[in-house]
């Protein structure tokens, strides 16, 4: 009896040493009823009573005047999902523009300008703040969209002489583009599709994309780039067309598969361009790969 006696009073005794070091700590130990460790309220208040971290005060029993070492720089979150390149295709649109242009050196050419909220970045970007030879081509068939595209930029830009001498917003159809423009063209955008609020019947065609994507092609400096924003759901012949012009355009300088080979297997393609042939996209590759230097690298 009385080893049990020893046993059980030497247990409860290191029971408790274990319970006043966690209250010590602030934190009450595990039992069956919790499976973590909570801070009890009246040890927080203890703690801050006690320790100040960095306050200087003198009342602190404990006052110290170490600071806290400084959190690592965080990247400035996007001010709404619109900017954020990881959700909007917009913005990484934009963030790939504004990695591949040189302010004050290159041209680019918005080939379907709309609402003109394109053509305000690549102004922004151009020729807000640089000065030197850089370009911009603003393309639309509708009026009011080169209206709105024009008082977007007259707004951003005060200088009427640089908006008169470095702008050009031109009416016209997006199949044919500016022939050689003064700076290297580093940029040829393209938002397919119909003009928001308005009329749904003016929407860009097959055949008129592909040719203008051959143009842009023959425009384009070394390490320029093509950005084209296509929509599947409201024109999925053009969407496809795209696609598999570019992965031909891909395969141009691969070792594996030859792009006459892919051609082949792709197939009379479901598009029916405006002359109604289901050729559209092979015409246009075989036109591409003729007009191109040999040797020419296309990334997608």
């Amino acid at each position: 009896p009385y080893k049990r006696y020893k046993k059980t009073t030497r247990n409860r005794r290191r029971k408790a040493r274990v319970t006043n070091h966690y209250h010590r700590l602030g934190v009450v130990p595990r039992n069956k009823f919790t499976n973590t460790l909570t801070r009890t309220k009246s040890t927080l208040n203890r703690r801050d009573r006690y320790s100040s971290f960095g306050n200087t005060s003198t009342t602190a029993k404990h006052s110290t005047t170490a600071k806290p070492l400084p959190s690592p720089p965080l990247a400035t979150p996007p001010s709404s999902y619109s900017g954020d390149p990881t959700i909007s295709h917009t913005a990484l649109a934009h963030l790939l523009w504004k990695s591949t242009l040189r302010p004050g050196v290159d041209a680019a050419i918005d080939a379907t300008c709309g609402n003109g909220h394109d053509s305000l970045y690549l102004a922004e970007l151009l020729l807000k703040n640089a000065t030197g030879y850089s370009e911009l081509y603003c393309i639309d068939i509708q009026d009011c969209a080169c209206d709105t595209t024009r008082t977007k930029l007259e707004e951003l830009l005060l200088d009427p002489a640089v908006f008169e001498e470095r702008v050009s917003i031109l009416r016209q159809s997006h199949s044919s583009l500016p022939n050689r423009p003064r700076a290297p063209v580093g940029l040829v955008c393209y938002n397919l599709g119909y003009l928001p609020n308005a009329e749904k019947s003016y929407t860009t065609q097959v055949g008129s994309t592909l040719q203008s994507i051959g143009h842009a092609t023959k425009l384009l400096r070394r390490n320029g780039l093509i950005s084209i924003m296509t929509y599947p759901m409201t024109n999925p012949n053009e969407d496809y067309a795209v696609c598999a012009l570019l992965e031909c355009m891909a395969l141009f300088s691969s070792n594996q598969i030859d792009w006459r080979q892919y051609l082949e297997e792709l197939g009379p393609d479901p598009v029916v361009s405006e002359n109604g042939s289901h050729d559209s996209v092979r015409n246009a590759v075989k036109e591409i790969a003729e007009t191109i230097p040999s040797g020419t690298t296309w990334r997608v």
